[in-house]
């Protein structure tokens, strides 16, 4: 029994790799009763710099770099889930910017990290 309970962990772990397109779909699908998107009722909105802003229908993306706290803000044109997903994937890209510069910033002391940062806005 304790064997089928690791096969069955196994099998689970393995399957949490395989997320299928209805099921993307269903995460972003919107909660008529709020309009925002259903995955924030379950608290994955935010990842590590990444929030969905209910009342202003936006990602805003944040990090500190050097003690100053830089952000950004990425409305989606509509509540369609596929705008909020299209928004939230550029708001991802400009995190993993900033977490670059960080990154990098933590190495070179002598970095110009606004004028980074301002080319990765641009």
């Amino acid at each position: 029994q304790q064997q089928q309970q690791q096969q069955q962990q196994q099998q689970q772990h393995s399957d949490s790799g395989n997320v299928s397109q209805a099921a993307v779909s269903e995460e972003m699908s919107l909660d008529r009763a709020s309009n925002e998107p259903a995955s924030t009722k379950r608290g994955s909105h935010r990842e590590c710099g990444l929030q969905w802003q209910l009342v202003y229908k936006r990602w805003q993306v944040s990090c500190m770099i050097r003690g100053k706290k830089f952000n950004g803000h990425f409305p989606a044109r509509s509540l369609n889930p596929e705008d909020i997903e299209r928004t939230r994937l550029k708001a991802l890209k400009f995190r993993d910017a900033l977490f670059a510069i960080r990154e990098r910033a933590r190495e070179e002391v002598d970095l110009d990290v606004a004028t980074m940062v301002a080319n990765v806005r641009a």
